[in-house]
């Protein structure tokens, strides 16, 4: 496991400053929602590869999810598009890479497709066992906590 630095976005800092250090609630995963597994908001950078781009392209996280993450971009993509994805992710003490392949599940244009605005939804492919456990762990611990 990698250890990097924590990642924090202007918005992010912005944003916590304001709450006073409080981070936004936790969304839990609506049962008329398709999706599977419960998600938490985030906001911090990541990086993103398009098999049609010779370079990653830098974003911002919107929520997260074992089975998958909301990328906040501008960047335009298709749904079924293939996305690597690589980010960190904090738990406990430690700060973790996480890289994933993914499939884009559903594209927003503007906040009246997604309150987290424009960008994309992936579902990842088979993630390693390790990464699903991991991202369980975090998404349970911030649902807990309240942040």
């Amino acid at each position: 496991d990698e250890v990097l630095e924590t990642l924090l976005s202007p918005e992010a800092i912005a944003a916590e400053e304001k709450s006073g250090g409080h981070r936004p609630p936790a969304v839990p995963a609506n049962p008329a929602d398709r999706r599977a597994h419960l998600r938490v908001r985030d906001s911090q950078f990541l990086r993103f590869r398009l098999p049609t781009l010779p370079t990653s392209t830098l974003a911002y996280l919107g929520d997260l999810s074992e089975g998958g993450i909301f990328i906040r971009t501008d960047t335009k993509v298709g749904p079924g598009t293939m996305v690597e994805v690589d980010f960190p992710v904090e738990h406990r003490t430690h700060v973790f890479l996480v890289r994933c392949t993914g499939q884009v599940a559903w594209v927003a244009q503007d906040e009246q497709q997604s309150p987290l605005g424009r960008g994309f939804g992936i579902r990842f492919i088979d993630p390693p066992e390790e990464v699903a456990t991991l991202l369980q762990s975090v998404v349970l611990e911030k649902l807990v906590d309240g942040t």
